[in-house]
């Protein structure tokens, strides 16, 4: 088993930092995410979308606030999108030399490694629509050849079909008893939370809101298909660049931003957020990590505690700080989750209950 003292949890982007906290809040209890210097159970580097010279120092600095844990485990995205090689090369210089295990699989929603290689549902990652990802289109399926894009890591690449595999790779690894490096996305992060000690346990559930707004900068077709499910379902869709937005009542309402590749995109968050301190909101649904960092940027959250997750890969939690502090949110990544995942965020948003 593993102390919560001796484990360091940090990801590079805030869902993915939301996420990871959400996989161990069950052993743990609520746990705090901040950025990289905050000081918090969760440190969110916001390094995906940063060039690799930055990301690589960003991930440095990083690693010299956790080298004294024994056990770190990095957030990675499910495809390695972003600079993932320049990262690990930069963590690796902060934390000091380690064992680095990297298994980015998700065996029980379709993603999984075989022969170092990324698959969908069976489908080689290079011949799905990560091919044409709009932020980071995938040319390679290989591990080793996405992470030697940006950066040199010596690492173990393990594959993984199950979710039984992914427990026999963090079983064997811990059993060598010496200070490692996992890389990996959620399927990796539960084999390991299922081997931590148990902690203070889950956290009094939010009170039902009444003024509930999503937000999305996404530009995945799946962040469309569960836009058009929770507008049949009753909720309001608006543009941010509508002249004048509706006055909310007791209606869910999805404002759909320019995605974050948009020149105007900070502008549209800048709106977004203004509008979201007008119209009083008090239960708030993210979509899509950029959009999520830039929000709670310009909402002053800087300190969230996430309570659990929902359908996977949507966590809630509370936001600690800001002009909305204390406010119940709900946030996701766009290329990820159920086609009723927005509905479901708002079902938890009414009724505090997942």
């Amino acid at each position: 088993m593993i102390a919560r003292a001796d484990l360091g949890l940090l990801a590079d982007d805030l869902t993915g930092a939301c996420d990871l906290a959400a996989a161990f809040a069950p052993r743990m209890g609520p746990l705090v995410v901040t950025g990289a210097d905050g000081g918090g159970d969760v440190l969110n580097t916001q390094s995906r979308a940063l060039p690799a010279v930055e990301a690589r120092e960003r991930l440095r600095e990083a690693g010299r606030r956790l080298a004294a844990k024994p056990v770190i485990f990095k957030k990675t995205d499910s495809t390695l999108r972003g600079p993932a090689g320049a990262e690990l090369e930069g963590l690796l210089a902060g934390l000091g030399p380690r064992r680095v295990v990297v298994a980015p699989a998700i065996p029980r929603i379709g993603k999984t490694t075989r022969d170092g290689l990324l698959y969908e549902h069976g489908i080689l990652l290079t011949q799905t629509a990560y091919a044409a990802d709009p932020t980071s289109p995938r040319m390679s399926a290989s591990i080793a050849d996405i992470l030697a894009e940006t950066g040199q890591v010596d690492c173990q690449i393990a594959d993984a079909e199950t979710d039984e595999d992914l427990q026999r790779l963090v079983d064997e690894t811990l059993a060598m008893k010496e200070p490692v490096l996992f890389a990996g996305s959620l399927g990796l992060a539960d084999a390991l939370a299922r081997r931590l000690e148990s902690g203070t346990g889950a956290a009094t559930p939010p009170p039902p809101t009444r003024r509930i707004a999503l937000i999305s900068g996404s530009l995945y077709e799946r962040t469309e298909r569960q836009i058009a499910k929770a507008v049949a379902g009753g909720a309001i869709l608006q543009e941010i660049c509508a002249a004048g937005l509706q006055e909310i009542g007791n209606v869910p309402i999805i404002l759909r931003l320019c995605g974050p590749s948009a020149p105007a995109f900070l502008e549209a968050v800048e709106k977004a957020s203004c509008w979201v301190r007008i119209a009083g909101i008090d239960g708030l649904g993210i979509v899509g990590g950029e959009t999520a960092y830039h929000l709670f940027q310009r909402l002053g959250a800087t300190r969230l505690s996430v309570i659990g997750r929902m359908a996977e890969v949507i966590s809630y939690g509370i936001m600690l700080d800001g002009s909305l502090a204390g406010c119940p949110f709900t946030m996701k990544g766009g290329s990820v989750g159920p086609d009723d995942a927005l509905e479901l965020m708002i079902q938890y948003l009414r009724s505090g209950k997942v």
